[in-house]
């Protein structure tokens, strides 16, 4: 997915949310519900991605998958 259709799949998902706003966090579009940052889109290792933080059960799972990474 390009970057510009990326952010905005991802600005209309979060509009739907309570209480959910962007900042420019880390210089990246950075999304968070209150306080707490849920999704940064990013650029990594030279790809375009998003971030999210995924529960602790669910991160072994994931990382078997190529399309996840743990960035360093």
């Amino acid at each position: 997915m390009k970057p510009d259709t990326l952010l905005r799949e991802l600005r209309r998902l979060a509009a739907a949310l309570p209480e959910t706003t962007e900042t420019a966090g880390w210089g990246h579009p950075t999304f968070k519900a209150g306080k707490k940052t849920f999704a940064v889109v990013d650029h990594y290792q030279g790809a375009d991605c998003l971030c999210v933080q995924a529960a602790r059960a669910e991160r072994g799972r994931r990382l078997r998958d190529p399309r996840f990474f743990e960035p360093l």
